[in-house]
């Protein structure tokens, strides 16, 4: 159906996103990083992981404050946190073919 193929594009988007996220992060490129933290919580928003663009919202805002003790905690919530929300995804899907 066209909101099954709407939903897994745009998890498609952010699992790339997060990749990007997660490169950036590691390459200490605020700039990049900050930019897929953005596109992140946009993305999560728009199929209701909002757990997700919190968590972005969150890692952007001690980015801003500049500490990187916190941050990297952050960091590995935001990634848990993705991961948790697509695999419930792919979960919810899988039963229901």
């Amino acid at each position: 159906t066209k909101g099954h193929d709407i939903l897994f594009g745009t998890m498609e988007k952010i699992v790339q996103t997060m990749a990007s996220a997660e490169q950036s992060y590691y390459k200490c490129d605020n700039c990049e990083f900050v930019t897929a933290l953005g596109s992140i919580r946009s993305l999560s928003n728009r199929v209701g992981f909002l757990k997700q663009a919190g968590v972005a919202a969150d890692a952007q805002l001690v980015l801003e404050y500049e500490d990187r003790i916190a941050l990297s905690a952050i960091v590995l919530r935001l990634f848990r946190v993705g991961d948790q929300s697509l695999q419930a995804i792919w979960e919810i899907d899988f039963y229901q073919r």
